[in-house]
């Protein structure tokens, strides 16, 4: 596999980098001019610098892959700008599915999130289920808009795949899943509601979106969840 990574130098991308190393394949990283990229330098990887903003660096950058990895996204649930998230994540994607249109490539990887899949309250949540039909944060609202961005492209010709990963934690987590852990270790989570939390550590995340890349089939969406349990008992759990 040669594969393009971008958000390579984000948790979940530089866990995805890590996977397809590990694994064999090429892997090069599109990364922003101002992104710490040493650590990827270590394992071999090609860095080409570019944005996700500007389609024709992701077009160049994707010259020569079989295989783009979409893991580039702003994830802050509450704390950025709509129209800034909105932006990033619609207009990134479409770039990102116009240059994997014009190159070529054999599979793309869109890592979306289960929290744009919007079930109902008390519905248990699967690929298939139909959104609510309203938000409850700008990244739900964001990345939902951008997944349909996505897959309006599989009609055009891109051979898409989603994943859609549940609350992301492990080694390394600076988002709002580490950051909560660590609220809560320190005390500083006062309560927490009675509601139900699916979890995917780090590693399986990345390496199931080498799996969804190698067995998934195209135009059809993959949750990746691990654990699931009410929030009461996941808190006492990482207490421990």
């Amino acid at each position: 596999m040669r594969a393009l990574v971008t958000g390579g130098t984000g948790f979940v991308g530089g866990a995805l980098v890590r996977a397809l190393v590990a694994g064999g394949a090429q892997v090069r990283v599109l990364a922003r001019p101002t992104s710490q990229t040493e650590a990827l330098e270590t394992l071999g990887v090609e860095i080409v610098r570019g944005d996700i903003l500007v389609r024709a660096s992701i077009k160049a950058a994707l010259a020569g892959c079989d295989t783009l990895f979409h893991a580039a996204a702003l994830y802050d649930l509450w704390g950025l700008d709509e129209a800034e998230l909105l932006a990033t994540e619609t207009e990134g994607t479409r770039n990102a599915m116009e240059a994997a249109l014009a190159v070529g490539v054999a599979k793309v990887v869109y890592t979306s999130t289960a929290a744009c899949i919007g079930e109902a309250k008390g519905q248990i949540a699967t690929e298939t289920t139909v959104h609510r039909g309203y938000f409850l944060s700008n990244y739900e609202k964001a990345k939902y808009a951008a997944e349909q961005v996505a897959f309006a492209y599989v009609d055009k010709g891109v051979p898409l795949i989603c994943v859609q990963p549940a609350a992301i934690y492990g080694p390394g987590d600076r988002k709002p899943s580490g950051r909560f852990i660590i609220n809560l270790l320190n005390g500083w989570v006062p309560a927490l509601f009675s509601g139900w939390m699916s979890l995917v550590y780090i590693d399986d995340a990345a390496q199931r979106h080498v799996l969804a890349a190698e067995n998934g089939q195209i135009g059809e969406r993959y949750i990746l969840a691990g654990t699931v349990g009410k929030l009461t008992e996941l808190g006492r759990l990482v207490c421990r």
